[in-house]
């Protein structure tokens, strides 16, 4: 892209002001091809590591640029690829987030079965009659039932 800058590789503007692709703007893809494969090449070899919704949410991070590329090389006036790769990235992130949370609540759960914690304990408050509590005069009582 910093070539076309300086030359009509990729693109050019006419003395109009008019965008024209050049007749290698295929070029200009051809990075972002380049990464996909890696990722294409990465998912495949670590596949065993990732939860099957998080497989799924990288084939659509990997597919659905690739496919808007396709559509783009035949429709000038079309700007998919910047769509399709947000897209794809906030439904990959939100997927990712939510495995997140629920392996953060798995354990949790986990940590908070232990047997010394009971939830008959109650909880009292030594407030003064002119203030609000404060953090300090909050105390948990045990319950040895």
């Amino acid at each position: 892209m910093i070539v076309s800058q300086f030359t009509d590789l990729c693109y050019y503007f006419d003395s109009e002001n008019v965008y024209h692709r050049s007749p290698a703007y295929l070029l200009s893809n051809l990075a972002h091809i380049s990464m996909l494969g890696i990722d294409v090449f990465l998912l495949i070899r670590w596949k065993n590591h990732f939860s099957r919704r998080i497989r799924r949410a990288f084939w659509t991070y990997i597919i659905a640029p690739v496919a808007a590329m396709a559509v783009q090389a035949f429709f000038q006036d079309l700007q998919l690829i910047i769509l399709a790769t947000v897209a794809s990235a906030v439904y990959m992130s939100m997927v990712i987030m939510q495995d997140q949370m629920e392996k953060y609540e798995k354990e949790n759960e986990a940590a908070t079965r232990m047997p010394s914690r009971r939830k008959c304990c109650q909880t009292s408050w030594k407030a003064s009659m002119s203030s609000w509590p404060e953090r300090s005069s909050l105390t948990t009582l045990p319950c040895y039932a």
